[in-house]
């Protein structure tokens, strides 16, 4: 049985809190508690959003700038207007 596993029966925070209590080890400041670990999970998950923001941003400047070039050349390639013949 692997790690995976056994942390959906075992609290492993509890079970560190135990250990440390039974060899005589002041917790207190030294095991996170959820709340710590759940804003460290959700800081790294930002950060790992904002990387991939940044390596999709060349990407996206890249398109755009295909982008303008085919409606340049669509702007190129339309004849010009003929002024409407006059009236008289």
């Amino acid at each position: 049985m692997g790690p995976e596993p056994i942390q959906q029966f075992i609290n492993l925070a509890e079970v560190i809190k135990r250990l440390a209590a039974a060899s005589g080890i002041d917790v207190l400041n030294l095991v996170k508690s959820m709340d710590e670990m759940q804003a460290e999970q959700q800081q790294a998950m930002q950060q790992e959003q904002q990387m991939m923001a940044m390596q999709q941003e060349p990407q996206m400047a890249a398109v755009e700038q295909k982008r303008e070039q085919a409606a340049m050349q669509m702007m190129q390639q339309q004849p010009p207007e003929l002024p409407p013949p006059p009236v008289e």
